[in-house]
């Protein structure tokens, strides 16, 4: 942080600089402001780009969409009762399941009974997403053979 404090002040004496040359109704006033404004914005990237993200911290394995199972929300009811509601299964991405706290499989080797598991507790409450992911499982015969008939009564 320090260093870049320090090229920006470095960056800002030179636009200073620059201006006041402008002000001295130079014959080439617009071309040295328009310099100055150059070294300026040029000054101020490389003082910030070695600190954005890179491309080694964002890789395509993080962008995959999973079947994330995030925790539990506390819920709190009157003064003094609070608990802990079930785990809710959603599809996003890797990155944003591990940061906001849940619990993917990155690679299973097995079928996919482990995703029909986690969707089935929802889909027998009524969550309609649920229903449907389950019944797009036994449609495409995921893991198993297709049951059309099973499908049919998750899609309903």
């Amino acid at each position: 942080m320090i260093k870049i404090m320090r090229v920006f002040s470095k960056s800002v004496v030179v636009y200073v600089g620059v201006l006041t040359t402008v002000n001295r109704k130079s014959r080439y006033g617009f071309r040295q402001w328009v310099l100055g404004a150059g070294v300026f914005m040029a000054t101020i990237i490389v003082a910030i780009a070695p600190h954005s993200i890179s491309a080694q911290e964002i890789s395509i394995e993080s962008l995959i969409v999973v079947d994330c199972l995030l925790p539990g929300q506390v819920r709190q009811l009157g003064p003094r009762n609070k608990f802990i509601t079930p785990r809710r299964p959603v599809k996003t991405s890797a990155r944003n399941c591990a940061i906001r706290g849940g619990e993917y499989v990155s690679f299973d080797r097995s079928d996919y009974q482990s995703a029909l598991k986690v969707w089935m507790t929802d889909a027998q409450t009524g969550d309609a997403k649920a229903q449907t992911y389950v019944a797009e499982i036994y449609e495409r015969g995921l893991g198993t053979e297709p049951n059309f008939a099973e499908a049919a009564k998750w899609y309903k």
